[in-house]
């Protein structure tokens, strides 16, 4: 699994959220070697983050690199940059996409990055899921699922979702809310 640097969600239950921010940058050649001494041992790589597909030309460059080196390529993605799935898609670089739905806004920090809208985010997924789903169904994208992080809040949602998406896979993954512990002096 590589994991890309930033996201401008900021999910308040992120299990990634150290690689939300910072300036820890890593030459592309050292993440290709690093793929390429890991390739006699593994079938695939995942690219996962923070969000992947937000960094379009480094994402691109690492899936055409995988491809060259016979790996299959998976994304795990929040969906909200469409034109770089359908890309990837397009010129066949990617077997599999897990497409992370947040499908109540309960879970976010309210952190966001400026600039960042909501209402972008849910035509954005949308049209992310289109296409996926119009690629898994030609067998173009050969495995394909929808995730949903659960809360007891937004159980009523799942019916919903799984509605939307048909008979495309659904994980469900159990949500924890994260508690701040106060001390006093």
């Amino acid at each position: 699994t590589v994991f890309f640097r930033g996201c401008p969600i900021h999910c308040s239950y992120c299990q990634n959220e150290g690689i939300l921010t910072g300036e820890d940058f890593r030459d592309l050649e050292e993440i290709k070697e690093m793929i390429k001494s890991s390739s006699p041992y593994i079938s695939g790589v995942m690219f996962s983050g923070g969000e992947p597909t937000r960094q379009r030309e480094a994402l691109m460059e690492l899936a055409r690199y995988s491809k060259g080196i016979h790996l299959d390529v998976g994304i795990q993605t929040n969906g909200l940059f469409p034109d770089t799935l359908g890309q990837l898609i397009e010129e066949r670089l990617v077997d599999k996409v897990a497409l992370d739905f947040k499908s109540r806004f309960e879970g976010y920090s309210g952190q966001q990055e400026s600039g960042f809208n909501f209402e972008n985010y849910e035509r954005n997924v949308r049209r992310s899921f289109t296409i996926c789903k119009n690629a898994y169904d030609r067998n173009i994208l050969t495995e394909f699922e929808v995730v949903i992080t659960i809360f007891y809040e937004n159980e009523e949602y799942i019916e919903e979702i799984s509605g939307l998406i048909g008979k495309v896979p659904l994980v469900l993954q159990q949500g924890e809310h994260k508690i701040l512990r106060l001390t006093t002096p």
